[in-house]
């Protein structure tokens, strides 16, 4: 089960960590906590990315054998829509996961989000 953060203000960031809003924080524990959830990020964004395009693939498989056998079934049309369906969500999931990885590394370089 997920749990849901409501998103923080810079008012609320800036009196939780007074230090870090002016920039005047020294690297130390929650920087170092900073960069291993970020890091942690990456690697569920990359795993995410790579189970996507293997589904993809997958669909694109089962939708390039069904039309050889199945083509001809009453029920082909909804069969193929279904698998379509499948085919563009992990398109979009891996397109997100591209963006987001972008997002970051932009923030890490400190460019800000693309």
């Amino acid at each position: 089960m997920h749990r849901y953060y409501p998103p923080v203000t810079t008012a609320e960031r800036e009196k939780r960590h007074p230090a870090e809003a002016r920039g005047t924080a020294s690297p130390g524990a929650g920087g170092a906590a900073r960069l291993r959830r970020r890091a942690k990020c990456r690697e569920l964004l990359q795993a995410t990315r790579e189970a996507a395009l293997s589904r993809q693939r997958e669909y694109e498989a089962l939708l390039a054998q069904l039309s050889a056998s199945e083509g001809d079934t009453p029920d082909w049309p909804f069969i193929q829509i279904t698998i379509r369906a499948g085919i563009h969500h992990s398109r979009s999931t891996a397109a997100w996961a591209d963006e987001s990885l972008a997002a970051l590394q932009a923030e890490e370089s400190g460019r800000g989000t693309p």
